[in-house]
């Protein structure tokens, strides 16, 4: 209630109230890097100065604990702000705290930049030159300025985009997608995504292809395209054109060690008790839409076994009658 009441404050200029509710709200809950970063988020909007910001994050990154997502987000903070420096120094914190889950770095954020003009054309190196801090060199064709600046989107837990309305109705026109990803090593990472618009990805400036997998296991198939990434140690930025049909407000971006693709691989494979287990570890099992639209993802044949199995782990012994009774 503090941050909606500072956010309220905020809205009708009482700064002093605001800060004060800004105060109560981390009072309440000290040590959640949660609430400092909500705080953040909300002198962000208010575009107060840099060096509160900062302050706040300093205090979010010291509760972190082995939470990578704060580091994830000052480093994209920093980023935004034009240092990059500090950004990496963030980012590969962030990388040794969850190097079995680079989808952490997607999970933080994109940043989003568009409608461009249909001669928008990319460098021969693209996503290497461009910056979140500066907009998109101008063609001298753009209607509206706005569209050449990068605007930070924001992903729920499934890795599902929701683009702003102008985006969305601009027809054929394209936008640009670019986050970064942080690897300890070189690897190679799969970026898997449902849009069957036409889009293409590059990764650290050099185009890499996209394809959509014939295969069908244990009843399993789900029309995802899938992009091979090739990271290399350290920052890796990852850029995508997306020519979005009509309609298109929506896109689900993943890498494959996100925890519900890795559901999803073990699900492909009969592994219904395992994939049970992962979605357990990270999701409200609670009869909710986000629920309903997981258990969508999957065959129908699963969903009542998953249903029940993931609900038991979550909630151990009292939920034995339904495992029973699934089997009976």
């Amino acid at each position: 209630p503090h941050l909606l009441q500072a956010r309220g404050y905020r809205l009708i200029g009482e700064n002093e109230e605001a800060e004060a509710e800004l105060a109560a709200a981390v009072a309440a809950a000290p040590n959640d890097p949660e609430i400092w970063m909500a705080r953040i988020r909300l002198r962000s909007e208010a575009d107060d100065p840099a060096h509160l910001v900062e302050a706040d994050w300093a205090k979010a990154v010291a509760r972190a604990a082995d939470d990578p997502l704060p580091w994830i987000h000052r480093g994209r903070w920093y980023a935004g702000q034009g240092k990059h420096e500090q950004a990496d120094a963030d980012f590969a914190q962030a990388a040794k705290l969850t190097s079995n889950e680079l989808d952490r770095f997607l999970q933080a954020g994109w940043w989003v930049a568009g409608p461009l003009s249909s001669d928008w054309e990319p460098t021969s190196a693209p996503g290497l030159d461009l910056d979140p801090a500066q907009p998109l060199p101008p063609t001298g064709q753009e209607e509206n300025k706005n569209a050449l600046a990068w605007q930070p989107l924001q992903p729920d837990g499934m890795g599902r985009l929701q683009f702003p309305d102008q985006l969305a109705e601009q027809g054929t026109s394209s936008v640009l997608l670019m986050t970064y990803v942080y690897s300890t090593e070189q690897r190679v990472a799969t970026l898997r995504s449902n849009n069957r618009a036409n889009y293409e990805v590059w990764i650290n400036g050099e185009p890499t292809p996209t394809v959509e997998p014939s295969i069908s296991a244990a009843g399993l198939s789900r029309n995802f395209f899938f992009t091979p990434l090739p990271l290399q140690t350290g920052r890796n930025t990852i850029l995508i054109r997306l020519t979005a049909a009509s309609g298109q407000s929506q896109l689900d971006l993943r890498l494959d060690d996100h925890p519900l693709e890795h559901a999803f691989d073990l699900a492909r494979y009969g592994l219904l008790d395992d994939a049970a287990e992962v979605i357990a570890d990270r999701y409200d099992v609670s009869s909710g839409k986000d629920w309903q639209w997981l258990m969508s993802k999957f065959p129908v044949v699963h969903r009542k076994h998953l249903d029940v199995a993931t609900r038991i782990v979550r909630h151990g012994k009292w939920f034995d009658d339904l495992w029973q009774a699934f089997h009976d």
